[in-house]
């Protein structure tokens, strides 16, 4: 990959994270079991998001992997809130 290349991947990848601005859970709490379930995936999420913020890559590189992180963890909360293995993007409506 040459330079050029290179620094167009970094400003594409830059560019796109801006316009995403955010990323959103959907925390299910409807049971018990679902605090605990939060509880869990919180501790884990927050030890990987203090790692990724020590690597030394690009920015971009280090939002892109910790935004990747929060869309894992949304997933997870309604995966395990949904009691289903596979997974899935939906809870109780909620994208």
């Amino acid at each position: 990959m040459s330079i050029r290349d290179k620094l167009d991947t970094d400003i594409f990848y830059k560019e796109k994270l801006q316009k995403e601005g955010c990323k959103r859970l959907t925390i299910p709490m409807e049971e018990v079991e679902h605090l605990h379930t939060a509880i869990e995936v919180f501790q884990f999420v927050s030890s990987e998001l203090e790692k990724i913020s020590r690597q030394r890559v690009p920015q971009y590189l280090r939002l892109l992997h910790a935004r990747m992180l929060i869309g894992d963890a949304n997933q997870n909360l309604k995966r395990i809130a949904n009691k289903d293995i596979s997974k899935t993007t939906h809870y109780k409506g909620a994208v």
